[in-house]
């Protein structure tokens, strides 16, 4: 099954979540509260968008924060990248996993013999794994 992207996606670099895997995840039945749907129950949601400000100094401060030196016409933000899941007083900027520690990979051409090789994506798997653990340690201490 493929996620056709609805064009609402995170700006930080590496990170995948969009609007269409918020929607196939409200489609999903609550464990809480069967039989409803995740968007029927009270259950909070996986994770939330949130534009970029209006005022120039917020403005600067987030695309200084994201490292963006050519930022998209509407930049979303999930929630995953702000200490409180959303830009609040005390924590107005996104400032958690905003991959600048790496460079944007650069792609490299394949070649026929590397076609259909599955070490690469047996790399991809481990690094999704990793990151996917992190998430849940951090979310667990925080709450």
């Amino acid at each position: 099954m493929s996620l056709r992207s609805s064009g609402t996606t995170c700006a930080v670099r590496g990170c995948t979540y969009n609007q269409a895997k918020l929607n196939e995840w409200l489609k999903l039945e609550c464990f809480e509260h069967k039989p409803k749907t995740k968007s029927d129950c009270s259950c909070r949601r996986w994770y939330s968008f949130h534009r970029i400000p209006k005022d120039d100094e917020s403005k600067r401060n987030w695309l200084k924060n994201l490292n963006l030196k050519k930022p998209p016409k509407t930049l979303y933000v999930c929630s995953f990248h702000f200490v409180d899941k959303k830009p609040t007083q005390d924590n107005p900027y996104p400032t958690l996993f905003l991959g600048a520690e790496r460079p944007p990979e650069k792609r490299r051409r394949r070649t026929g013999t590397q076609r259909g090789t599955a070490g690469k994506a047996n790399g991809m798997t481990t690094r999704w794994l990793a990151w996917f653990i992190l998430r849940c340690f951090v979310l667990f201490f925080r709450s």
